[in-house]
């Protein structure tokens, strides 16, 4: 080894000893942590709540006007509508969904959906 690493070498080896015995002196005079101090709070007292107004009730013949409830299809027809009703294609949506085209006309058929575009 060169005499000068190995003079460097010791050098770094004095400080590095030197810094941690100062840092294990300096532990000695570090204030202790502070002990938690535990304060009993009392339990929160209930509320009382305001009742909500209650809404205006109609009358049953103003039911009459509201439109009829549209069907309800199956999770896997609904997407398939909804594809169509963007615009879609059987085989984009088949694409889409991971099935064949020809099972997605099938489906369109058997629920009355129809697609802008076909094949």
């Amino acid at each position: 080894m060169h005499s000068r690493a190995a003079q460097l070498i010791s050098t770094t080896l004095l400080r590095v000893e030197a810094r941690l015995a100062q840092q294990a002196l300096g532990m000695d005079q570090v204030p202790s942590m502070p002990v938690a101090q535990i304060v009993e709070v009392s339990p929160a007292e209930p509320i009382e709540l305001e009742e909500a107004p209650q809404p205006e009730t109609m009358p049953f013949d103003s039911f009459e006007d509201e439109p009829t409830p549209t069907r309800l299809l199956p999770p896997l027809a609904a997407r398939i509508e909804a594809m169509a009703a963007r615009g879609w294609t059987p085989q984009m949506a088949a694409h889409d969904l991971r099935l064949h085209p020809k099972r997605i006309r099938q489906i369109a058929r058997d629920y009355n959906i129809t697609f802008s575009f076909h094949r």
